[in-house]
């Protein structure tokens, strides 16, 4: 009988060894490539959100406690509206709902430099979290189910690996944007990333 770490130390060499050609074959599958873009995407703007909207908050003049009320809402509303928008994909379709997510979050960057009262700052940051219920879950549905069952567990890895990617790429690039510029200017930056991002996924529809 094999011990068991040998078992272990077996699997992770092939699993090693076979890593490019798996990834080289996911991208080659359209349906993969549109949702890893679209992923990409997501992440490269809204992981800016928890670095940067608190200073540009305070920049335009909001407390702390209207900037966590503002964070709270972004949250709660994606955990209320998670379990309801993967339902809903499973209906309509992947595309519209990531289409729909993406354009909400072109306005939400763009508008929320202009905020100047809290109801519009509460507003804004609700709806650029009803983005993330739009696209987090149903960009990885749209992995998961282009997928074979025995590659399932791979293509979970990849969409994980694509939105870490993803955020580390947006916060240095947005880091960038502000030291040569300024905050407000960085999310207008995010909002023309979002809109290109729309386009890409946009072409690539009938793969989605």
């Amino acid at each position: 009988m094999t011990p068991p770490i040998q078992t272990w130390r077996g699997g992770l060499k092939a699993s090693l060894m076979g890593l490019p050609s798996l990834l080289a074959g996911f991208l080659r599958n359209r349906r993969v490539l549109a949702a890893s873009i679209t992923t990409f995407i997501h992440s490269f703007c809204n992981w800016v959100v928890p670095a940067f909207f608190p200073l540009l908050a305070h920049g335009l003049g909001f407390s702390e406690v209207i900037i966590g009320l503002s964070l709270t809402a972004n949250a709660l509303v994606m955990a209320l509206s998670l379990p309801l928008i993967g339902r809903l994909s499973d209906r309509v379709g992947r595309f519209l709902p990531i289409a729909i997510g993406l354009s909400i979050s072109v306005v939400g960057f763009g508008v929320l430099p202009m905020a100047r009262e809290t109801w519009e700052l509460l507003l804004l940051m609700a709806l650029i979290g009803l983005e993330g219920s739009l696209v987090f879950p149903v960009s990885q549905a749209a992995i998961m189910e282009a997928l074979p069952d025995e590659e399932r567990g791979a293509g979970a890895g990849l969409w994980g690996a694509i939105l870490s990617l993803g955020g580390a790429l947006g916060l240095l690039t947005t880091s960038i944007v502000v030291s040569v510029s300024s905050l407000e200017l960085a999310f207008q930056f995010l909002a023309v990333s979002t809109l290109i991002g729309v386009a890409v996924v946009a072409l690539m529809r009938r793969h989605l």
